[in-house]
């Protein structure tokens, strides 16, 4: 009888010992998961911006090639953009900063740090990236330089991301191993164990 209440009691342990550290682990990973969901949606909207420097580096070499030319045109008729119906590129410029630049720095630094993000590799990621968008605004008559420097700025963020996402495993092992209430629960256990087999003994 006291056998059968021995282990009556080592199996209820057990299985609240397990239960509470599954739901633990599945918790960490979805608190995990949370985060880099919601910097994957921040570089989603990256991607619109990436797109804005592309255009911006075709129409600047458009415009370099053709450069020479206009102005001959222009030289030889002061009214060759209107006889021709000809768009102003800097409009053309401004339109597009507005509608899509703009638009997608404001998609990408929206928010303040967020409190999904906890961990202190992420934390730093959005505020780099957020800074670095930032400054793309500031930008008011782009040259080549700064495509550029904004596209390579984009792609190193980029780069940072996909690591993030590579790293996740290690970082959830790191989490587990980190968690305090994983810790007590596994001392209380192998003490309880251990106070067992001292008594079997």
């Amino acid at each position: 009888m006291e056998n059968i209440l021995q282990n009556l009691l080592i199996g209820i342990l057990g299985g609240i010992y397990s239960s509470v550290v599954v739901s633990r682990v599945f918790l960490i990973y979805a608190k995990l998961q949370e985060q880099l969901d919601y910097l994957r949606e921040k570089f989603y909207y990256m991607g619109s911006l990436t797109a804005f420097f592309d255009v911006m580096e075709i129409i600047l070499k458009t415009v370099s090639d053709s450069r020479e030319e206009m102005r001959e045109n222009i030289r030889c008729n002061p009214n060759y953009y209107k006889d021709e119906k000809l768009v102003n590129i800097d409009d053309v410029i401004c339109d597009l900063k507005t509608e899509i630049l703009d638009k997608g720095i404001q998609s990408v630094c929206g928010d303040p740090v967020p409190i999904i993000l906890k961990e202190k590799e992420y934390i730093k990621l959005y505020t780099e990236t957020r800074d670095s968008v930032r400054k793309f605004s500031e930008i008011k008559k782009f040259t080549f330089k700064d495509v550029d420097e904004c596209k390579k700025a984009l792609e190193g963020l980029r780069i940072k991301y996909e690591k993030c996402e590579k790293k996740r495993n290690v970082l959830f092992i790191k989490l587990l191993f980190g968690d305090v209430i994983i810790i007590i629960l596994s001392v209380a256990f192998l003490l309880l164990l251990g106070a067992y087999i001292y008594l079997l003994i």
